[in-house]
């Protein structure tokens, strides 16, 4: 009997072993399908980022087919502008030829719209002159307020000469404005007793 229990003993004690040991091969299998798991999931994220990589891709090579053609039109472009300013050969043929087609067109317009297009023109004139009026003197406005004579003693000179020029400039615009309208004023005369 006492075989038998040293014998029993020993399966018991191997039972355990064997537990024992199943017990670890069951963590190792736990520890092993999390870490394999673990792998999966970083190898989808590699794979996601991939594809969006390939999409990335995807949009580099469709903008640069896009930047290619705009890049070849606008190439056509400048060599069609390049060409039609070369004319024959010669750029005073183009100068000849484009003021041939203005004359072409003023000879186009009637009475009416020969007037109206003076008038536009004299207005734009006008609108150019005041405009000048007004940025020299808030020109020398804006040169006091900010002291730009301290500030920069290298211009000084310049400024102290606009400054001499600026009652020039003045009388000169004014007169321009004068003539112009004076100018249409008889337009518009000799439009009215026709």
């Amino acid at each position: 009997m006492k075989k038998l229990i040293e014998t029993l003993a020993k399966y018991v004690v191997g039972g355990a072993i064997i537990a024992s040991l199943l017990g670890y091969v069951e963590r190792y299998n736990t520890v092993k399908n999390n870490i394999l798991h673990h792998k999966l999931l970083t190898m989808e994220s590699k794979i996601d980022e991939l594809k969006n990589n390939t999409l990335i891709s995807s949009h580099i090579n469709s903008a640069s087919k896009h930047l290619n053609d705009v890049n070849d039109s606008v190439s056509k472009f400048i060599d069609d502008f390049i060409k039609n300013i070369k004319g024959t050969g010669s750029s005073s043929n183009y100068i000849s030829d484009s003021i041939n087609e203005f004359y072409e067109f003023m000879s186009t317009l009637s009475t009416e719209q020969l007037g109206a297009l003076a008038h536009i023109l004299a207005g734009i004139f006008i609108l150019f002159c005041i405009f000048s009026i007004v940025s020299v003197f808030y020109g020398d406005k804006l040169i006091v307020y900010f002291n730009i004579e301290k500030r920069l003693p290298s211009l000084a000179r310049f400024i102290q000469i606009r400054r001499k020029l600026q009652h020039y400039y003045f009388l000169l615009n004014i007169i321009l404005i004068v003539v112009t309208i004076l100018y249409v004023i008889y337009v518009n005369l000799i439009v009215f007793t026709h």
